[in-house]
């Protein structure tokens, strides 16, 4: 069984998308699976997820699909993820090898619902780093509830976080 589901959405961006599957594959926590969803890129992006796909048949699912934006492609993978938690990464984006591995044992250690984690924010032209979003709150465990504006300082978007799969 999966610990870890790591939806990765792929429309476009081929330049970017070898980083990302190099740094999903190196993962600590072995016991993951990464489904590609190509949501109808035109560029070479489905080749490339094909290509990864055959180097580590027992890691990545691909699955190709017509153009319908991040929202239906993040429920296509959602609906096919096996893990007991489930990730977003967006090929644009890469991680740090244990990042899969923080994020689970947190949320396992707090028996959490949902793990968050920091990120930087890289300027891709140059390679330097143009902000640390979250990095100034170490590790936090907080029950959230209506009266707690903790939570407005989390970044809304997906992919820095773990959410535990309703069965």
């Amino acid at each position: 069984p999966y610990k870890v589901s790591i939806v990765a959405l792929v429309y476009n961006l081929q330049d970017y998308l070898p980083r990302c599957l190099d740094a999903l594959v190196r993962q600590t926590l072995q016991e993951i699976e990464i489904l590609c969803v190509d949501d109808g890129s035109t560029d070479n992006a489905p080749q490339i997820i094909e290509e990864y796909a055959k180097r580590y048949p027992e890691k990545i699912k691909v699955f190709h699909k017509e153009n319908g934006g991040e929202f239906s492609t993040r429920n296509y993978g959602l609906q096919r993820a096996k893990g007991e938690y489930i990730t977003f990464v967006d090929t644009d984006d890469y991680v740090e090898d244990d990042w899969a591995e923080k994020l689970y044992t947190a949320a396992k250690k707090n028996d959490a619902d949902i793990a968050v984690c920091a990120f930087e924010r890289i300027d891709m032209a140059t390679g330097n780093v143009v902000g640390k979003d979250m990095t100034n709150f170490g590790a936090v465990t907080r029950q959230v509830n209506p009266n707690d504006d903790f939570v407005l300082f989390i970044n809304p978007a997906p992919w820095n976080k773990i959410y535990k799969r309703e069965k």
